[in-house]
């Protein structure tokens, strides 16, 4: 089995999978495996521009019990950047070099999907008599979760009795994490020539008017807690700032794209109002200064993206479960995103949990360690043994719908 999940994550890595292509090879990369091994598959075209590149998203199962346990997982990655920074080829021709399979998307996650689909293959047929083992492979988890929002907004999971999330946690069980929006302000000024600036309304001034005022006015929002997440607070930064067309003329727009990181999901209509309330005040302030309506404050306000936190019942008999195969006392948190937020949303209780270290995902070298994928092979296979031989509660999720 060693061997399977090896020549699987490097058959896998050798394929260039990055966002901005389309995910079709390496798909079919991993469906001749599942067919191989006998899974039943089903392909979902994702929805998207249609000038982008084709993409898919897939559902693969093994067994026909009435329960089902879920494996999810991604198969794009972040760009390689520089090759000239990469000691390694970054797709993995070099093969193994020592303990070490290196190229992009080894740790961030195609090792992972490697190890999961590995275990599901692995398990004796008698084993899921009464388990269906199901395998929720995306595509653009890297560019805002599209691929898993688009399958969950298709495809209802029924009768589950949990799901794992295969990012690299060094096989720790993650029971939370925060959710993530984007947001982009524009701020409106008036353009004029740059020698005559008091003609004009500098957008980039107004701009830095309320990010003057972030600081203070989403101090409340940020005092917020919740039990999962201990004294973690959620978070903002300021991602960018984009304005002006040359040096001789008073810019009439400013863009500021702003990062929330959120504990919950009711948090971001939070964060929103705050920021809509920030941009009210300024608006007042230039009203009760008399300054003409045409020169006032003036920006709106869009939403690039966002994904939901997930929060997992660690009281609960799932949890519990993946918990006592990790041999882990107490629940841990981290502070990225992961499709398990969508998938938690629509009512499937998640766990994150996977072989690797978050430290190598997106870097130069990537790398997993042979060690690691047959460690994970064999948790997620004792975990498929567990669910099998227990009476877990199951779970029918919604659609997706945000």
């Amino acid at each position: 089995m060693s061997c399977s999940v090896v020549n699987l994550t490097k058959a896998l890595v050798a394929i260039p999978s990055e966002s901005s292509r389309s995910n079709l090879p390496v798909m079919q990369q991993l469906c001749t495996f599942l067919y191989s091994q006998g899974f039943r598959v089903t392909r979902y075209p994702q929805n998207g521009p249609s000038t982008g590149p084709e993409k898919t998203n897939l559902i693969a199962e093994r067994g026909n019990g009435t329960r089902r346990l879920v494996f999810s997982g991604h198969l794009d990655t972040v760009p390689v950047g520089e090759r000239g920074q990469w000691q390694h080829d970054p797709y993995g021709a070099e093969g193994i070099i020592g303990d070490r399979l290196y190229g992009r998307g080894a740790v961030d996650m195609k090792g992972q999907v490697a190890a999961m689909a590995c275990a599901c293959a692995s398990v004796p047929e008698e084993v899921l008599r009464n388990l269906t083992l199901t395998l929720a492979i995306t595509g653009d988890e890297e560019i805002g979760h599209v691929g898993i929002k688009d399958l969950a907004a298709k495809h209802v999971f029924q009768r589950a009795v949990g799901c794992v999330v295969g990012e690299p946690t060094g096989l720790r069980v993650v029971s939370a994490h925060k959710g993530g929006m984007t947001v982009r302000i524009t701020v409106r000024g008036l353009s004029c020539h740059s020698s005559k600036p008091h003609l004009g309304v500098n957008a980039i001034e107004q701009a830095a008017r309320l990010l003057n005022l972030l600081g203070e006015r989403l101090a409340p929002w940020c005092a917020q807690r919740h039990p999962a997440f201990g004294e973690e607070p959620p978070t903002f930064t300021v991602v960018g700032v984009s304005g002006g067309v040359a040096d001789n003329v008073v810019p009439d727009s400013c863009t500021v794209n702003i990062s929330a990181r959120a504990l919950e999901t009711g948090h971001f209509e939070t964060f929103r109002a705050a920021l809509e309330g920030i941009i009210s005040e300024l608006v007042d302030d230039d009203t009760r200064k008399g300054v003409p309506p045409e020169r006032r404050f003036s920006a709106d306000m869009d939403l690039l993206k966002w994904a939901p936190p997930m929060v997992c019942d660690t009281a609960g008999v799932w949890y519990r479960t993946v918990a006592r195969i990790a041999g882990q006392e107490k629940p841990e948190f981290v502070t990225y995103g992961t499709d398990a937020g969508v998938l938690n949303q629509v009512g499937l209780p998640c766990v994150v949990w996977g072989p690797g270290d978050i430290i190598r995902a997106h870097s130069v070298d990537e790398y997993i360690t042979l060690e690691e994928l047959t460690t994970a092979v064999t948790h997620y296979r004792e975990l498929i043994c567990a669910v099998a031989a227990s009476e877990l509660p199951t779970f029918t999720t919604s659609l997706w719908n945000g």
